[in-house]
């Protein structure tokens, strides 16, 4: 096969892919707005709590950020660079930076703040949600402890992504599995504060 070929082969290869995309999408903006007025709630946070470990450091979410983009309930997915799409049926259970924050209190928050509380700001700075393909979490963490009259700042940036079969619950858990890393991406960086050279995982 000659390069010219192998080129047209593989333009074909992507237009198939992004013909199935938007057919996949199409399919589920058709069935998000129906006449049915049934609103589909979905939610980021897990059916039970995780076991909190008792030597671990406080922590107290202060703040979570979203992109403007996609900070409403309904769910938001892209459909290429520039395109993305409103699920007008599809509904988080809370707007996006509240499920976030509730996902976060749940596994990083286990005792109410005291004088050796870290508090953390949470920044996500992308949140991506492709059909058939991954979820994606960007996030600027901060970290903040008091020692005496000392403050102390760290500031991490935390990515995690996972493959995304082509429908929404999958996307959803998909996005989970995300927040448990960016969770874990915290606790690991809260229990090193207490060293002389606190750094990010």
């Amino acid at each position: 096969m000659t390069i010219p070929d192998l080129a047209s082969s593989g333009n074909r290869l992507r237009g198939n892919r992004s013909a199935l995309l938007v057919i996949g999408l199409t399919v589920m903006i058709g069935l998000s707005g129906c006449s049915s007025p049934q609103v589909r709630y979905h939610t980021l946070m897990p059916l039970s709590s995780p076991a909190s470990g008792r030597d671990n450091v406080p922590i107290a979410v202060t703040d979570v950020t979203v992109p403007p983009q996609v900070n409403r309930r309904e769910l938001v997915v892209r459909q290429n660079a520039s395109h993305l799409i409103v699920l007008e049926s599809d509904w988080w259970g809370a707007f996006l930076a509240d499920e976030i924050q509730s996902v976060l209190d749940t596994y990083l928050v286990q005792s109410e703040p005291g004088p050796d509380t870290i508090r953390a700001a949470v920044a996500i700075t992308r949140f991506d949600s492709v059909p058939g393909e991954y979820a994606l979490i960007e996030a600027r963490v901060q970290l903040t402890r008091h020692d005496g009259e000392r403050l102390h700042h760290i500031t991490c940036r935390v990515w995690a992504r996972q493959a995304a079969a082509f429908n929404l619950d999958a996307l959803v858990r998909a996005h989970q599995q995300n927040l448990i890393t960016l969770a874990q991406a915290m606790r690991t960086a809260a229990d090193g504060s207490s060293s002389g050279d606190w750094k990010c995982p």
